[in-house]
């Protein structure tokens, strides 16, 4: 009798092992999936899709943006891209942003940004030519110039700012909490190649 109970133990056992499993490798193939695409979910003025191997195009409500296309927001314009995991990104004026599919990359190569990541989501990594932002389940505000400052905000939840050219020297910005710093580009910097 008493092997009887402790055979049937055993195989609850393996069957909820199992079952933990492929709930952890389903919500990892999910969490890898979730930035393949984002939805325009809204467009205000001049909203440009910058395809890699297509000319530009006006972005308009519904249209998908995927790895390789670039979004560009002319002056007085802005827009905003909904993930499929609801990471929201709202775009501001005169801003190049692009992500690279899967990796949860967002790059940013100039103007300001407000990123939505909700918690349980996994996290975003944003990059400049002067910073990188590590976030999970936060609410920031980004303003990049390259030949000005760069100003990060959180609003909700923790981030981490890495300086770039600066190894290992990062900070914890809490809610509520900005950082700023003076960016050292000049007009004859190469992209990539500013100095924080």
């Amino acid at each position: 009798m008493k092997s009887s109970s402790s055979s049937r133990a055993q195989w609850e056992f393996v069957l909820a092992a199992i079952v933990l499993l492929s709930l952890m490798i389903s919500a990892g193939m999910t969490i890898g999936a979730q930035l393949k695409e984002a939805r325009v979910t809204q467009v205000i003025k001049d909203v440009q899709l910058l395809p890699t191997q297509a000319a530009p195009r006006s972005a308009t409500v519904n249209d998908n943006v995927r790895d390789g296309t670039a979004v560009r927001t002319g002056a007085d314009s802005r827009t905003e891209l909904t993930f499929t995991d609801q990471t929201l990104a709202r775009l501001g004026a005169n801003m190049i942003f692009s992500f690279n599919e899967g990796t949860r990359n967002l790059d940013l190569g100039g103007g300001a940004m407000l990123l939505y990541v909700p918690k349980g989501a996994g996290g975003a990594k944003i990059s400049t030519a002067a910073i990188t932002a590590a976030i999970t389940g936060t609410t920031v505000l980004l303003e990049y110039h390259p030949y000005a400052y760069i100003k990060f905000i959180s609003l909700e939840g923790i981030a981490r700012v890495f300086l770039k050219h600066y190894l290992g020297e990062s900070v914890l910005i809490y809610p509520g909490q900005m950082a700023h710093r003076q960016t050292r580009c000049n007009h004859s910097a190469r992209a990539g190649r500013c100095r924080s």
